[in-house]
């Protein structure tokens, strides 16, 4: 079987996605337009180029999980330009390379650990406004209602 080259930049072999979640979502949406059209050389192009992109981002990777993951991806589309009669770009991830890897401030992190919450962390807290006022609506109409489940998801039970 013959192979044809897909045309290369150098932009797109240097570059890499920012993030793991970059990289899945780009996969979603080649995934989403692949079953809404041919493969034209157009689109098999911008696979190719994913695949370049995708294996650079491994220098962001360090976790096992998020290597095998993003190598599950660009082993998707490269067997598919293989399959479709062209020679894909290599797919291997890069190396981690720590001194590349972002540097997240712990101030960012909401978790505190065993620490209390306290007034001042209100702003790492938002988005139940409509089910509190819920529940109080119903409490106000029943005497009994049981809120429980694992930190961050509340299913309530309610006994009339």
């Amino acid at each position: 079987m013959s192979t044809s080259r897909l045309p290369v930049t150098i932009d797109d072999a240097l570059a890499c996605f920012p993030s793991l979640a970059a990289l899945k979502g780009a996969h979603i949406e080649l995934l989403e337009r692949r079953w809404l059209s041919d493969a034209t050389p157009a689109f098999l192009v911008e696979i190719a180029a994913f695949v370049r992109r995708g294996s650079a981002t491994g220098v962001l990777l360090n976790a096992d999980d998020d290597r095998w993951t993003s190598q599950s991806m660009l082993d998707y589309w490269s067997n598919l330009l293989y399959r479709l009669g062209y020679e894909p770009p290599d797919a291997t991830l890069a190396t981690f390379d720590p001194a590349l890897a972002p540097e997240l401030e712990d101030a960012l992190c909401p978790y505190l650990g065993l620490d209390a919450f306290r007034e001042a962390h209100h702003d790492r807290f938002f988005g139940r406004q409509r089910l509190i006022a819920e529940l109080v609506d119903w409490l106000s109409a029943s005497r009994f209602l049981a809120v429980v489940g694992p930190s961050g998801r509340v299913d309530a039970y309610r006994l009339s």
